[in-house]
């Protein structure tokens, strides 16, 4: 039989072990829930540039990411870019994507991504995507500096625009001769879609041409569970335990 002080150390034993089951299980389900990890894209790291086709892959292993269109001049709507670029090597900018085959005579031929860089026409703006490879909430950067603005007095600068598809998420006026950043956050893309990057002459093409300084892109994506029990096995294991001690202390 278990006496009056037997019954009150039990009381506690089973309302401390309830207590403690109860906290793991909150614990368990937060952690869980609350983990996360990032993974950053560097335009600059990019695999397979100079080889003629696109798109370009990334550091990472994937080989789909990096792409360059053309955009009808000041145009935000995504349904009418094109890729119908030309691979063109050693011309004064080095091995580049173009409208062509005259690069650089002027007009729309100034048109024109580098590996580093790029240049509007007076007919299109340059595009570069990034290509989500997975699905996550994204954060993009581009800095960009114009390289020759100062050439010419009637340069007129730059706009930069960041596009989700068709909606434009920000946009800067980069000066003739100056250095701008623009960027967007909390972005959610499905894998497969798309961030642009738009460059766009403002109202003349002359001397427009752009150094991508640096231009990023940083993911974040739901961990892989961790091997830790579940919230239904802790409580299992607090029931099994109460059970156990109601046990030792009637038998004594």
């Amino acid at each position: 039989m278990i006496n009056k002080e037997g019954t009150a150390k039990l009381n506690t034993t089973i309302i401390t072990t309830v207590k403690t089951s109860f906290i793991l299980c909150i614990i368990l389900l937060c952690t869980a829930s609350g983990i996360a990890y990032d993974i950053t894209w560097n335009y600059h790291s990019r695999t397979t540039w100079g080889d003629g086709v696109k798109p370009d892959g990334d550091e990472h292993g994937n080989t789909n990411v990096w792409s360059y269109l053309k955009a009808p001049v000041g145009s935000s709507n995504s349904t009418l870019y094109s890729g119908e670029l030309l691979w063109m090597t050693g011309t004064v900018a080095g091995s580049i994507w173009a409208l062509g085959p005259n690069y650089p005579a002027g007009g729309t031929d100034w048109f024109m991504v580098s590996q580093h860089g790029t240049h509007p026409s007076a007919a299109f703006d340059p595009v570069i995507a990034f290509i989500a490879p997975l699905a996550g909430i994204y954060d993009i950067s581009v800095t960009g500096a114009a390289t020759n603005g100062e050439a010419h007095p009637n340069s007129d600068g730059q706009m930069f625009y960041l596009q989700k598809g068709s909606s434009i998420l920000s946009s800067a006026s980069n000066p003739s001769s100056g250095t701008t950043t623009v960027s967007a956050s909390d972005v959610a893309l499905n894998a497969g879609e798309s961030l642009y990057f738009r460059l766009n002459m403002k109202t003349i093409d002359w001397f427009d041409s752009v150094a991508l300084n640096s231009f990023t892109v940083t993911g974040t994506f739901p961990d892989p569970p961790a091997a830790v029990p579940e919230p239904s096995t802790i409580l299992i294991f607090g029931i099994s335990l109460i059970a156990l001690l109601k046990r030792r202390l009637f038998s004594r």
